[in-house]
C-alpha cells in the first residue's frame, strides 16, 4: 500500500515522539543536538519543522539506528494492532475527566482554591 508524503511525515513524527518520550531528559537531547529548550516539544506539536540533519543526530545521540528507525516508522500496522489501536481511541474518547487512561485532575468541590 501507497502512502502520501504526509503520512510519512506523521509517522516519522510520531516515531520520534515515541523515542523522546522514552527518555527521561529531552534537555539534554536538546542541548546535545544543538536546540533550544522546547524545541522537540515544537516539533512534535508540528509548530516547528525539523530537518533531516537534525533528525539524523538526533538519532545519533538517541543510539538508534536511522535505518531501524525509518523501518519501523514507515511499517504498515497490522490489521490487529489498528483495530486494537482504534478501540482503545474510543475508549479513550469516552471516558470523561482522563487523558490518556490516567484519572483527570479534578477541582474541588466549591469552586477554585
Amino acid at each position: 500500500m501507497k502512502i502520501t508524503a504526509n503520512e510519512a511525515l506523521e509517522r516519522v513524527l510520531r516515531e520520534l515522539t515515541t523515542e523522546l518520550r522514552s527518555t527521561h531528559n529531552i534537555g539534554s537531547i536538546e542541548r546535545r543536538v544543538g536546540r533550544s529548550r522546547g524545541y522537540f516539544s515544537k516539533v512534535t506539536a508540528r509548530r516547528w519543522r525539523i530537518s533531516l540533519d537534525v533528525l539524523l543526530h538526533t538519532l545519533e545521540v538517541l543510539d538508534i539506528d536511522p535505518t531501524t528507525f525509518f523501518a519501523n516508522a514507515l511499517a504498515q500496522p497490522r490489521p490487529d494492532e489498528r483495530s486494537r489501536y482504534h478501540a482503545f481511541s474510543r475508549f479513550q474518547r469516552n471516558r470523561p475527566g482522563t487523558g490518556m487512561g490516567l484519572p483527570g485532575r479534578r477541582r474541588p468541590r466549591g469552586g477554585r482554591r
